[in-house]
């Protein structure tokens, strides 16, 4: 009886403090695994919006200089990037679609003439939506990308 109590008193003075330290350092490690996967979140969704900040600036400047075929190619490149962060596989082929379809919107119906950009008759301005960004015609009163209606 001696010897059941004594080992008895051996694993309460030894081995439950040892699970007790061991699942304590568990839970730290994974506090710890925690934090660092909100900052690398954090991180990603900052880099994110600003992208898509650029993205957005560059169709802009480009609407209002649709003769430019070097902001062409960094309004394709900055959507392209935009692109990449949303898969894990690269660029796919109906983003880059949407891309062109981005930039054809933004510069449609605009032609250089003496120095000036003028609407093309037959051709109807464009505009962007206050809550997904999206590029329409002017006419919609319900955005296509998201569906809210135009004030």
């Amino acid at each position: 009886m001696d010897m059941f109590i004594f080992l008895f008193v051996l694993f309460v003075v030894v081995a439950v403090p040892i699970a007790i330290w061991g699942r304590r350092e568990r839970i730290q490690k994974n506090r710890r695994a925690d934090r660092e996967r909100e900052e690398a979140y954090s991180e990603r969704e900052e880099a994110y919006r600003n992208a898509k900040k650029a993205y957005k600036d560059s169709l802009w400047a480009l609407s209002e200089d649709s003769a430019n075929a070097t902001l062409n190619y960094r309004t394709l490149e900055l959507g392209r990037k935009l692109a990449r962060m949303t898969r894990p596989n690269g660029v796919a082929m109906f983003d880059e679609i949407a891309l062109q379809n981005d930039i054809k919107a933004v510069t449609a119906g605009k032609v250089e003439v003496q120095g000036t950009v003028e609407t093309v008759p037959g051709q109807e301005p464009t505009k962007e939506c206050q809550f997904c960004g999206g590029i329409t015609l002017k006419r919609f009163i319900k955005c296509k990308h998201c569906g809210s209606d135009f004030e």
